[in-house]
């Protein structure tokens, strides 16, 4: 988890920056900030790259707008296709504007120049939208991000603490073992859960819309 404060000349940026492509010439990013601008498109490329991770997914975007965040989504784009991007959530606080990047940026192919041009577009929309500070959270498989981010002057996070899981277990050892280390109330909630009926199961794909509505719900 790294983020970056603003200083005071925090210059705004424009929409459509250019940065430099691999290739010495001039890449135009494309912004895409609207909820129906990119979005099939967007959650295309997140579905068919190792670093895609439902955070940065359009579903995700409208269901933290029902707590107020507002979002951008923002594609780097090569020859037309989506190279590499970021989904950046945002909302005023009693600290100024803060922005959270959860999962990202994504690069279809992870390479440093890619990485640098996507950290770089980042700095650029975190300007636009005038942030006091950026939280930002690499997708789990990235490699070179979370060193990218250290050198574009991003600070490990020493200060929020963010939720990674809710809850994990090493069942390798044996649910034996695993009870022996819980709590006695939590495995009284467990055998009361048991005895109404309630069953615990794997889920799959097509119980991820019931999943979904869950969530927005609650």
């Amino acid at each position: 988890m790294f983020y970056k404060k603003s200083s005071a000349g925090f210059a705004t940026g424009i929409w459509g920056d250019e940065v430099d492509n691999t290739h010495g010439n001039r890449e135009r990013n494309d912004f895409l900030a609207s909820q129906d601008v990119g979005a099939a498109e967007w959650d295309s490329f997140l579905q068919n790259t190792p670093l895609g991770e439902y955070p940065q997914s359009s579903a995700w975007a409208r269901c933290k707008q029902t707590a107020g965040w507002n979002f951008l989504r923002h594609a780097n784009r090569c020859e037309g296709r989506i190279a590499g991007g970021f989904q950046l959530l945002w909302r005023q606080t009693r600290c100024g504007r803060i922005g959270y990047v959860s999962k990202g940026p994504v690069a279809w192919r992870e390479e440093p120049e890619a990485v640098s041009n996507l950290v770089r577009s980042l700095i650029v929309a975190a300007k636009r939208l005038r942030l006091s500070a950026l939280v930002v959270q690499p997708p789990g498989r990235s490699r070179l991000l979370p060193r990218q981010l250290s050198l574009s002057g991003f600070l490990t996070n020493r200060v929020l603490e963010v939720v990674t899981a809710t809850l994990v277990l090493d069942l390798s050892i044996g649910m034996a073992a695993v009870e022996s280390r819980m709590r006695k109330t939590s495995l009284k909630h467990l055998r009361s859960a048991l005895r109404r009926g309630v069953e615990v199961r794997e889920g799959k794909r097509e119980d991820l819309e019931s999943l979904l509505s869950e969530i927005v719900s609650s």
